[in-house]
């Protein structure tokens, strides 16, 4: 982790492949997202947790949809 994040301060380009990806899995998102705990200041996590968490989440949400089953129960709290 300290290279990913010293590459990251410090690569313009490294910068711009992170803010390009489309998100992480979940296993190397949760790494990553406590390294920038230890690693970054508060100004450079909030950078770091703007450019990931999208792609991240919209990772998530397409896993989340193609992992329901087909005939999901409607419940009270589903509204």
């Amino acid at each position: 982790m300290k290279t990913f994040f010293s590459m990251y301060k410090k690569d313009v380009d490294f910068r711009a492949q992170v803010a390009n990806t489309k998100g992480f899995c979940l296993d190397h998102f949760k790494v990553l997202c406590e390294g920038a705990d230890e690693q970054l200041s508060g100004e450079e996590k909030k950078e770091f947790y703007e450019l990931d968490i999208t792609g991240t989440l919209q990772k998530l949400w397409r896993c989340m949809l193609q992992n329901l089953p087909e005939n999901l129960p409607y419940t009270e709290h589903s509204k």
